[in-house]
């Protein structure tokens, strides 16, 4: 508030708004502080000061993990193997087959298991007592599980406890296809989250403006542990997948090449590294 009054007692004696010079002692504080400061001119000012940034710190900032949707297990093993990636999310909802846990062994990175339900826009159409089993075999091989805060409670602290016996790491995770969540609904979900015994937390939500965007982002600001995923969906939310690896997010999420997204608004592998590293 003190920036403003300062700029409006300095050289910027008169605010252009249309064809009309309007002084801005002429305006009630925080309407001018609104006009001057809004979510969006900070977000644009923002934007071009990563583009300096990525210029110059390059890849360093995040992991990218590869989310890979494939039919059968031994396609998606073969497009993990290939992937220039630092991560890999096996969509295990995108199998049309039975899980062969030895299809995913000696891949050479880091796995994560997700299986999304339908209620959660996922692929997975069988009950939830078969998806807990299919989660369980992941624990074999996977270095995470995704496990979704609305799951039914009782299934979903079972699996996180087996997962923590096997030394697996959990994501818990909310997702909304539809909306972003008020900043105050977006830290009760984080506090619950982190309730169950998350490892890493990850929200998810459909974004239809700039400030939406912010939003999502901001926790990553006050939130130190546990390591936090936030991701904004939909083409408006598609500057949260560099925005958020340069705030600290834990993860940032693309698609392989020669595979399709995972996710609404979902960037390539390539995308990002290009933009993040400005690697080919």
């Amino acid at each position: 508030m003190a920036a403003c009054s300062t700029l409006s007692r300095g050289a910027a004696s008169t605010i252009s708004a249309g064809s009309e010079n309007i002084s801005p002692r002429s305006l009630p504080i925080n309407e001018f502080a609104y006009d001057a400061f809004s979510l969006k001119t900070v977000f644009r000012v923002l934007l071009r000061t990563l583009n300096v940034l990525i210029y110059y710190l390059g890849d360093k900032l995040t992991m990218i993990c590869a989310s890979v949707a494939e039919s059968t297990c031994k396609k998606m093993a073969e497009r993990a193997r290939s992937c220039a990636c630092d991560i890999v999310e096996l969509r295990l909802d995108f199998l049309s087959e039975r899980l062969n846990p030895k299809a995913f062994s000696h891949l050479g990175k880091p796995l994560i298991a997700t299986c999304m339900p339908a209620w959660e826009e996922g692929r997975f159409v069988g009950g939830e007592g078969e998806r807990a089993i299919l989660l369980e075999k992941a624990l074999s091989f996977a270095d995470y599980i995704t496990v979704e805060l609305k799951m039914e409670p009782e299934t979903r602290d079972s699996l996180i406890r087996q997962a923590k016996k096997r030394k697996v790491k959990v994501i818990v995770a909310c997702h909304d296809f539809k909306k972003t969540p008020s900043p105050r609904e977006i830290r009760g979900i984080l506090a619950d989250e982190e309730s169950c015994g998350a490892d890493v937390l990850k929200i998810a939500f459909k974004a239809k403006d700039e400030d939406d965007v912010l939003h999502t982002l901001h926790p990553l600001v006050q939130w130190k542990k546990p390591p936090l995923i936030p991701i904004s969906m939909g083409a408006k939310g598609k500057a949260s997948r560099i925005l958020g690896p340069l705030l600290g997010a834990y993860l940032t999420y693309g698609f392989p090449d020669g595979g399709q997204p995972a996710g609404p608004g979902q960037m390539s592998v390539r995308e990002l590294r290009n933009i993040l590293g400005g690697l080919s």
